[in-house]
């Protein structure tokens, strides 16, 4: 089997770090029976008196004293009776449990819709769960079959041609469509006492022997033996049609049925277990059928095949009689990750195929699923596991703190707060689903395996440390709060975390402190979301109030149209309004604080996004200081009103709006995309800056940019693969620019959205910047940064302009960015003052001033900027520039202007570069500067032999020059 597909184990990584879910009966769901754990589902029994206060709650149809089940599918696969594994701890095959679920869900609906039949399921809490009720079960499992093949045409190339009573035609060939739809039913479980029936599970049965035996089989009369038939042959035309139209060939399925009482008394048959599935069914793909008579599996028999062609003796998987010799064939092979992506690429694109919508992915399914079912159905036993606290012993060798930091969470963020730990000799411990080989598991070196949703896994790592902190918002803060009233640090405080997880309580808090914001409003059902297209216009933003991060959570109403699949897309409850807001751009600072209320704050960045998603940040943000000042007030009062003892680093994202108005967007209680630059930009980066503040030791002393300029680009997933071949590709390619400083993030597996990595590069200046990124512009893209104007040049007439072309000329050999204009210090005194007062705002860091006559230019700039400003004389028809000369020369103290000689343009550009090298140091300018040295020091000395060599009367002849006086 590990030759034949070696191949593809060689394609990908041996270990995966895929989010499967494969334990699903380990949740502390409130029961009083036993879970009972099948191959794939698990089943959580309700107590009474929760099954009663649902019912009522929810208003299910089903009658009072209905017993109610929590089933959570796993992402387990079996075939041939084993659950199969794969390696490096892959268990499970990916998105395949929320795959089965959605077309499960998809083909019981339409069945509803078309007024077939009922269902088991009364709620869908989450992707991987039912919500069911106790039905009583027909004892029969039937297969529909629309073709011949698999273990049907088997047994007919052997001869038999009758099954289950039904005699076949001779002269059928393998994967031949039959006449008419066949239903060929078996025994569900060991059914005991029927005559002709063997005691023994999955035994084929004909009609005629459930006519006969019809309450053995669990019918409640032998009319429904009618019903039942006629619920399979619909059910199974529906399915067939629907998956026609999607040119998908239909050959089989499993129907199973079962009796429930509504609410009103009644007894209805229904279907139950699941429908039209990879897992019940054969799905082939039309267009290879069609064409070529080619068959293409989209369902779990193309994964049966595998098997049974490449283990050296198929006959273990087929033969029952050596079933204990295919148990350990399943338990002593892990099967290759490639052949359980290519598992999960068939159930996910068959899913989405049918449905017509993306399925939801989700990093942490346990964690989701046990918040889900505590916050909104109450399910959840918090009893399970108590922890008991007690002072940790210093370790060895630690360093600035011998305390333990935990954090919930260990992603990327996780990880590169284990890397600043590890810088001050803190030891830093993850709870995630990964465990020590989640992102920060890997650096940290111990971990707690587990959700940082599950109440006993938090508790199970706040055992073990000695302060709590978050590396994401969205985590369970009911055992958070129990933890802190119990003694454990938890930082920020899980008060503080509650307010920003719900996103309208976030608005609510930071407008009620006077944190301006745009407008906003609740939306919780359909009839708000049209009040607030009324009230805000349209376009505007609905979110969902929790949850959301990376885009997720958000819809675009553009029009009243819109609202119903919007307001769906959210979950269609809890959610808000946001007004649309022309804002000019987005922006970002972060914010750190400890518990006593100190505050430092960082850079302003510009902020750029693709998909919803961070795509770059670049610092300094191109704003006027003004706006920069007033962005980090904003973030400054909405950190602060945080609460008296929270601690931490804070993200904040902010709007920019073209008259320098500045609104809050909203506030995240960790590290933060927007804060990687500080890694490599700051002094103090905002990963070592949380560790501080979390842990109460000092602030850092540096939070300011330490060069020039930086941006930081986020690698992220294109497309679903089991590797990272793509995006490694780019970050190589981001890596070898100079100045660049690469993160990669240690998670094996790529898919669309998600972030492998980030890359940050520096520079002297953001012309700098932009020349370095240039080989890489195609992958910066929106975000590439502009080369700013370093240098202006400015005259107080077009007159002006034949003298200092030259300052131009030298500024483009040189590569430096510049602006030219007129500016008159008479005739627009006005212009004057706004160009000075605003040109070390905009980036400029010198700027070169011709003048004639009386020459006020360049003294009236130098009284108002801060920057050195190169006075060029300009040579007028009345003095010569004598007068022009003077003017400039002769400044008062305290207002310095550099002069050059009458004319000189050329020597203020020069000075200008010597500048900006020398004073930014910028090395690359100083090297052109010296090369522009080295090949004037050369000419001369060339004239100077040449001179030599020929005298200086021949000289002159081969040259063409004259002797002249200069003037």
């Amino acid at each position: 089997f590990a030759q034949a597909v070696a191949h593809q184990h060689r394609r990908f990584p041996t270990s995966s770090m895929a989010k499967v879910l494969a334990v699903n009966d380990d949740l502390p769901i409130r029961t009083d029976r036993p879970v009972h754990s099948g191959k794939v589902r698990a089943v959580y029994w309700l107590t009474a008196a929760d099954s009663k206060r649902l019912i009522r709650e929810k208003n299910y149809n089903v009658a009072p004293g209905t017993a109610l089940a929590v089933m959570v599918i796993s992402d387990r696969i079996s075939a041939f009776d084993c659950v199969w594994r794969g390696e490096g701890g892959m268990d499970g095959v990916p998105n395949k449990g929320a795959a089965l679920n959605a077309i499960a869900n998809h083909w019981f609906k339409a069945f509803r819709e078309k007024g077939l039949a009922d269902n088991h399921i009364v709620d869908v809490p989450h992707p991987l769960v039912w919500i069911v009720q106790k039905a009583k079960p027909v004892m029969i499992e039937a297969i529909c079959r629309q073709y011949i093949t698999g273990s049907m045409w088997r047994a007919y190339s052997r001869g038999e041609r009758e099954f289950c009573g039904i005699t076949l035609a001779e002269g059928l060939q393998n994967n031949q469509k039959l006449p008419e739809v066949l239903i060929t039913p078996s025994t569900k479980g060991v059914l005991k006492g029927i005559p002709g029936v063997p005691e023994a599970d999955d035994v084929n049965v004909s009609r005629a022997d459930i006519e006969r035996n019809f309450q053995a089989f669990n019918f409640s009369a032998e009319a429904d033996i009618g019903q039942y038939e006629k619920l399979l042959k619909e059910g199974f035309q529906v399915i067939s049609q629907g998956l026609g139209e999607l040119d998908q060939v239909f050959v089989d399925t499993k129907f199973e049925f079962g009796y429930v009482t509504d609410k009103n008394g009644q007894e209805r048959m229904i279907y139950i277990d699941e429908v039209g599935t990879p897992d019940s069914s054969r799905i082939w793909d039309g267009a290879a059928y069609r064409d070529s008579g080619t068959v293409i599996e989209k369902s779990k028999e193309g994964f049966r095949q595998l098997l049974l062609r490449h283990f050296p003796d198929p006959d273990i998987l087929l033969n029952r009689d050596r079933f204990e010799e295919r148990k350990a064939l399943a338990r002593d092979n892990a099967l290759p990750t490639a052949v359980l992506w290519e598992v999960s690429n068939t159930y996910t694109s068959i899913a989405e195929k049918i449905t017509g919508q993306s399925l939801k992915v989700t990093d942490d399914p346990k964690g989701e699923i046990i918040s889900v079912l505590d916050k909104q159905f109450g399910l959840i036993d918090h009893n399970r596991a108590k922890a008991t606290f007690s002072p940790k012993k210093r370790r060895i060798g630690a360093g600035i703190d011998g305390r333990t930091l935990g954090v919930l969470g260990g992603g990327q963020l996780g990880r590169m707060m284990a890397e600043a730990g590890h810088r001050l000799g803190i030891a830093l411990m993850p709870l995630d689903p990964e465990g020590l080989e989640s992102p920060a598991g890997q650096v940290a070196g111990h971990a707690v395996k587990g959700s940082f949703k599950d109440p006993s896994k938090i508790r199970e790592l706040a055992a073990q440390v000695d302060v709590l902190t978050v590396e994401i918002e969205h985590v369970e803060c009911e055992t958070l709060e129990e933890l802190q009233k119990e003694g454990v640090e938890v930082q920020p405080p899980p008060a503080c975390i509650r307010v920003i997880q719900d996103k309208l309580a976030q608005k609510r808090h930071f407008e009620k402190h006077g944190v301006p914001l745009g407008p906003f409003m609740d939306v919780p059902d359909t009839p708000a979301a049209k009040a607030a297209g009324e009230q805000f216009g349209y376009p505007y933003m609905l979110k969902a109030r929790r949850g959301g991060y990376d885009g997720k959570g958000n819809a675009v109403v553009r029009s009243e149209a819109d609202l119903s699949a919007a307001f769906a897309s959210l979950g269609g409850s809890e959610c808000y309004a946001e007004k649309w807001c022309a804002y000019e751009r987005e922006v970002a600072v972060m914010v750190v604080r400890n518990k006593s209320g100190q505050v430092k704050v960082y850079p302003v960045v510009d902020f750029t996004a693709k998909d919803s998603i961070c795509h770059t940040t670049i610092c300094p943000a191109e704003c006027p200081p003004a706006v920069r000042a007033r962005a980090e007030e904003v973030a400054r009062q909405a950190v602060e009103s945080l609460g008296h003892g929270t601690a931490g680093i804070f993200g904040v994202e902010l709007f920019v709006f073209g008259d320098g108005t500045v609104t809050l967007n909203e506030v995240a209680p960790r590290p933060h995309n927007s804060g990687h630059y500080t890694m490599e930009a700051c002094g103090c980066d905002q990963f070592e800056a949380h560790v501080r503040a979390v842990m109460d030791l000092p602030l850092p002393a540096d939070t300011d940019l330490r060069v020039g300029a930086a941006l930081m680009i986020n690698v992220i997933g294109q497309v679903n693969e089991p590797t990272t071949e793509g995006p490694a590709g780019e970050f190589a390619r981001l890596c070898n620019v100079t100045g660049a400083v690469g993160h990669w993030y240690g998670k094996a597996a790529a898919r669309v959205g998600r972030k492998m990595a980030h890359v940050t590069v520096c520079a002297p200046t953001k012309t700098a910047l932009a020349e370095r990124l240039g080989p890489v512009s195609e992958l910066v893209g929106v975000g590439m940064p502009k080369a700013a104007p370093l240098v202006g040049v400015i005259m107080g007439s077009d007159s002006d302009l034949p003298c200092m072309a030259e300052c131009c000329d030298v500024l483009r050999e040189f590569r430096v960015p510049y602006e030219c204009t007129v500016v008159s210090a008479h005739r627009t005194p006005d212009r004057l003052v706004q160009y000075a007062r605003s040109a070390a705002g905009r980036g400029l860091r010198c700027i070169v001033a011709g003048a004639g006559g009386a020459a006020h230019l360049p003294g009236m700039v130098a009284a108002m900027t801060p920057l050195p400003v190169i006075g060029v004389p300009v040579k007028t028809s009345a003095l010569s520039g004598i007068d022009s000369l003077y003017s400039i020369v002769q400044m008062p103290k305290g207002v310095p202007v550099a002069t050059v000689a009458i004319g000189n343009a050329k020597n203020a550009g020069l000075l200008a570069v010597r500048m900006l090298a020398g004073c930014g140091g910028d090395t690359a300018m100083i090297e052109r500067m010296q090369r522009f040295l080295d090949q004037a020091r050369d000419e001369v000395e060339e004239k100077a032999q040449q001179l030599e060599e020929l005298g200086e009367q021949e000289y002159l002849v081969r040259s063409g020059k004259k002797s002249a006086t200069v003037m």
